[in-house]
């Protein structure tokens, strides 16, 4: 048999793409500088009121709070 095809792993190891810094961003410009990495942004904390998210781990999925239009943490991954 063939061994499986290798998941990239956006972790941070040697050979992998880094997750853009993006807080401090505003929300579009972050979404662009994580999409260009290949990273998807979801907002999960807006003007201090959590949003209803799903579930589903994805772990290039990077959630996110913003209050006025600008990224002030990362919640975490997923």
């Amino acid at each position: 048999g063939t061994a499986p095809e290798p998941v990239p792993d956006h972790g941070g190891a040697a050979g992998t793409v880094e997750r853009p810094e993006v807080v401090g961003l505003t929300e579009a410009e972050a979404r662009s500088a994580l999409a260009a990495s290949g990273f998807e942004l979801r907002v999960v904390v807006r003007d201090g009121e959590p949003l209803a998210v799903s579930d589903d781990y994805r772990p290039t999925r990077v959630n996110v709070a913003i209050v006025d239009g600008r990224v002030t943490a990362i919640e975490n991954l997923g």
